[in-house]
C-alpha cells in the first residue's frame, strides 16, 4: 500500500487525504487550545501579580494567633535489618 495516497493495487485502500486532513485539523485545534489556556493563565497570574490589589500583607499585620510556629512532624526511624544468607558477605 502506498503511504503517500493509499492505493493497493489500483484500488483505494485507505483514504489517505481524509486522515491527514483530520490529523492537522485535530493538530491545530490542540495548538489553539494551548495557546487559550496559556492566554488565561496570564491574565490570571496577572491580576494576582498587581500592586494595591489587597492580597499583600506585610509581617507586622499578620494577627498573632496565626504567627505561631507548626512543631515539625518526627522523622521516621531507621531501618535496620539483616543480610540473608546468600547476601551475607
Amino acid at each position: 500500500m502506498c503511504q503517500a495516497c493509499g492505493f493497493y493495487k489500483g484500488r483505494l485502500v485507505i483514504d489517505m487525504q481524509a486522515k491527514t486532513e483530520a490529523r492537522t485539523a485535530r493538530i491545530t485545534a490542540k495548538k489553539e487550545a494551548i495557546k487559550g489556556q496559556q492566554a488565561t493563565e496570564e491574565v490570571e497570574n496577572a491580576a494576582d501579580a498587581a500592586p494595591g490589589t489587597g492580597s499583600e500583607v506585610t509581617p507586622d499585620q499578620v494577627p498573632a494567633g496565626k504567627g505561631a510556629a507548626i512543631a515539625a512532624p518526627e522523622m521516621a526511624k531507621e531501618k535496620h535489618s539483616t543480610p540473608r544468607k546468600e547476601q551475607a558477605a
